[in-house]
């Protein structure tokens, strides 16, 4: 089979590719895709010439085995072969994206929402994984179109498994895929006889598609290609003695795709591996392939294996056939995801916009993510910051005067919301970065210069003043690990606040903030092995002894069990105006809703939607009695917002003071009162307001209001018998491999046991056991794996990984925050659990280790 032309074009051609979004193809690649990746983003299978820069900060060293792609996007342009029957012979601009394993299945909903069709790789000996599982879910709920590429073939080859066992194997793993996506509520499917399943081996660098195989054999037999797809899978028998089909086994016949696909393959393995020299000549001749003579004189077993397999069926082929035939165009995608994509009304100008991928349009452009670019001839250090995004609607040009709208941009005001023009725009091509591009139109990706600084990740670029932001996307993963950190050279302290800035722009998982005390700095993240990158990626930019990092610790919640035993009454410092408010918990149903609807333009929205629905209020009633849920943000990143302040009073005397109430509350929920930890599932009600006679609330000042409201909810609080809530992860899977050792998915907390000993996972139970850990789940092996999900503390984390590849000869990859759990009994009681914990976290935050007496924060008339 011929290699098909994948080039290395410039800037001018793409823009002119650019041009035809119906020929624009957005896609993403995730799954167990190590190998995968590498040869996707390699040069041996996509890329030609040299690459003067790196898009997305790859790395790609010698050693396979620490290769990593943090964030890589490549654009190739592809034209389907002149055998092939679909109608569309002119090329396709294929923009390819792939996330780092470390983080990509807690952005998803970010991937997704530049991508309209994905790649789903998964191991045709391994069993559906719990990270499967979810990217299939996110991939539905994002109306994203998948493909399925099943890798490892080559293993099962190679091990001479029998054919029909391959077979049922393949079989399996696409109704394993099938099941989950027909689960959905907007169902879909693979189907290999469509040309949507992919089989292959990353490692090898060689894949093919049915449809492949039935243009090579619908000539050879006379019958139609759609014909021919249909035969080589499933129940469909060739006789070569009759020459007849029959859709009945006798016994005697093999399966057309055993017969026709994969004994071409296993015979072309057995010549190779046998080194049988003259009939690897004949063949090679008859699928006119042609080895250099390098390869001849040093190449054998394996490594001949792959360069001829790569040469036979190129990976490349496959894939982008794949992804051309079966995978959505913007045009066609933005139709049906628009309402998903855009927060504002479907009537105005920019949803058609989106809607119809019109480049005539307002412009909307949506921003995923800060990438970083390293430039030819310049140190790894100085990596520029660029923004990475997508055009959904109109043109964008070089120097354009834009409109940028934030995460927390609300049309009509000014918060989070900048004007800016555009400087350089760039594209990926092949393994290179095109910069000097002057316009992109609607329906590619593109790298922008000149926003950088205005946006932490996301955000939305528009010209039109009546344009709302894009639906922001969050992050899936929740900050439950934390740092401090000591400064040791005060002369670099303005640097390093400058990197503390720029960290969560490189690495999206983190967050920084300087503690609420004001006197530390903390960076937080969903686990301790990326929190531990955080740290060596800042002592990289500033240097080793610039600070010195704590050890990790658990982020806790503080909370409330039951309802305020009294009203809290607080006066100002001025003893002019007085304050009365209680304190009760929210459903767990109802604080999990606000959580989840925290965030972006129609955040507001949609925790009012949810707030009418747990409590049974009318919008009416939400409009004037709810005034703010919080708290808002940290450093611009959005911590929960799982509690709310309501106004109870009557009449409208508040309405002056209400921004200063509401900043008091805001600080209150930020540092609650027994740990200095974020609040969580709280309604804080004010339901008493007294001034002095011929005083107004305007005459009072926001030093006078908003600590006496962060008094009041703190003493509510304390009646209200507080509690700590600490984060749980889950998703802990234990497995070993008898004949062969794969890199771990690092999606869930993974633990990869190279040598099975009896009672070994009992005593991996026992441990787990022994660190509070809760068994959720026990599955028998399936596939040579062994899983345990369980429940784990994420204070119980700790060290997990160095004991269990100390002990068990395992290794941990990461874990998965799952939910809060409510440390039993109250801070004010001691001796309770809930008392020990709040003491030992004061202690550590150097504060007075007994708890504040309700008495001290109450004003009594």
């Amino acid at each position: 089979m011929p290699v098909h032309e994948i080039i290395q074009i410039s800037a001018d051609q793409m823009r002119g590719f650019a041009e035809n979004p119906e020929t624009i193809r957005n896609i993403a690649i995730l799954g167990e895709r190590d190998e995968f990746s590498r040869a996707v983003f390699s040069r041996r299978s996509f890329f030609v010439g040299s690459r003067p820069a790196c898009w997305g900060s790859a790395d790609y060293p010698r050693d396979p085995s620490v290769f990593r792609v943090k964030c890589s996007t490549v654009s190739q342009v592809f034209q389907l072969p002149e055998e092939s029957q679909e109608n569309n012979r002119c090329p396709f601009l294929i923009n390819i994206t792939d996330e780092n394993t470390l983080e990509s299945h807690s952005n998803l909903s970010s991937l997704f929402r530049m991508c309209d069709g994905v790649v789903l790789v998964t191991d045709v000996l391994e069993p559906v994984t719990e990270d499967t599982h979810a990217i299939l879910r996110n991939t539905l709920d994002e109306r994203v179109k998948p493909i399925l590429f099943i890798d490892n073939v080559q293993q099962l080859i190679l091990q001479k498994v029998p054919q029909e066992t391959l077979y049922t194997s393949l079989c399996d793993a696409i109704q394993n895929i099938n099941d989950i996506l027909s689960a959905h509520p907007e169902p879909d499917r693979v189907d290999a006889t469509e040309g949507s399943v992919v089989f292959g081996s990353g490692l090898h660098d060689w894949a093919f598609t049915l449809r492949q195989f039935a243009r090579r054999y619908s000539k050879k037999f006379g019958i139609d290609q759609e014909k021919m797809l249909q035969r080589l899978w499933g129940d469909h028998f060739f006789n070569p003695t009759t020459k007849k089909w029959s859709r009945q086994d006798d016994g005697t016949l093999p399966r057309a795709f055993c017969q026709l696909v994969l004994e071409p393959i296993y015979t072309l393995s057995r010549v190779v591996m046998d080194s049988d020299t003259r009939e690897l000549d004949r063949i090679l001749e008859k699928l006119d392939i042609t080895l250099d003579p390098d390869e001849r004189k040093y190449m054998q077993g394996k490594r001949l294996l792959k360069s001829i397999m790569s040469k036979f069926l190129p990976l490349s082929d496959a894939l982008l056939e794949a992804v051309v035939i079966h995978l959505p165009s913007p045009v066609a995608a933005q139709r049906y995801r628009a309402d998903i994509l855009y927060d504002g009304p479907t009537s105005d100008d920019a949803a058609r916009g989106i809607q119809n991928c019109d480049p005539a349009g307002p412009l909307v452009v949506h921003i995923s993510r800060m990438m970083p670019i390293l430039w030819p001839d310049t140190p790894a250090d100085e990596k520029r910051l660029w923004a990475f995004g997508r055009v959904f609607s109109g043109t964008l040009r070089r120097g354009q005067k834009v409109r940028i709208l934030g995460p927390r941009y609300v049309p009509g005001q000014k918060d989070d919301f900048f004007v800016h023009s555009i400087g350089d725009l760039i594209v990926a091509s092949g393994g290179s970065v095109q910069p000097g591009v002057e316009e992109i139109p609607a329906g590619s990706f593109v790298g922008i210069q000149g926003v950088e600084n205005f946006l932490v990740q996301s955000g939305t670029l528009t010209d039109c003043e009546t344009t709302c932001p894009m639906r922001d996307v969050g992050h899936s993963s929740v900050a439950v690990v934390q740092v401090r950190l000591e400064i040791l050279k005060f002369s670099e302290f303005s640097r390093l606040m400058g990197e503390l800035w720029e960290l969560p722009k490189r690495y999206p998982l983190a967050r920084t903030w300087i503690s609420h005390s004001g006197l530390r700095l903390v960076i937080a993240g969903p686990d301790e092995i990326q929190v531990d990158m955080f740290v060596k990626y800042l002592k990289g930019r500033v240097g080793e002894d610039t600070f010195q990092a704590s050890a990790p610790t658990a982020l806790y919640r503080e909370t409330i069990t039951t309802a305020s035993s009294m009203t809290a009454v607080c006066e100002s410092p001025n003893k002019q105006i007085r304050i009365s408010a209680t304190a009760t918990p929210l459903k767990p149903s109802l604080t999990r809703a606000l959580e989840e609807s925290a965030g972006g333009f129609r955040g507001p929205t949609m925790r009012h939607e949810r707030f009418a629905d747990a409590t049974g209020w009318t919008d009416a009633q939400i409009r004037s009695k709810v005034w703010c849920f919080g708290p808002e943000d940290r450093s611009g990143a959005i911590i929960n917002s799982a509690n709310v302040l309501a106004n109870a009073t009557r009449g409208h005397h508040m309405l002056a003071c209400k921004k200063d109430i509401m900043s008091g509350f805001q600080s209150a929920m930020t540092g609650g009162v027994c740990t200095e930890e974020p609040m969580r599932g709280v309604q804080l009600d004010i339901v008493g307001w007294q001034l002095e006679p011929g005083k107004t609330s305007s005459m009072r000042g926001r030093d006078d209001i908003t600590p006496m409201v962060r008094r009041v909810c703190h003493a509510a609080i304390l009646l209200a018998k507080p509690s700590i809530q600490e984060p749980i992860y889950s998703g802990l899977s234990f497995s070993w491999k008898l004949d062969y050792f794969k890199a771990p998915d690092q999606s869930h907390l993974t633990v990869e046991i190279h040598h099975s000993e009896p009672g070994q996972v009992d005593a991996i139970r026992t441990y787990l056991e022994s660190r509070r850990g809760v068994i959720i789940e026990d599955t028998p092996n399936i596939k040579s794996r062994a899983t345990i999900k369980a429940h784990l503390p994420v204070s119980e984390s700790f060290g997990l990984a160095t004991h269990l590849e100390s002990t068990f000869s395992a290794t941990v990859t990461r874990m998965v925050f799952d939910h809060w759990r409510t440390v039993p009994g109250s801070v004010l009681e001691e001796g309770t659990p809930a008392h020990q914990l709040a003491t030992s976290i004061r202690i550590r935050k150097d504060l007075e280790p007994a708890i504040p007496l309700v008495d001290s924060y109450l004003d009594v008339a």
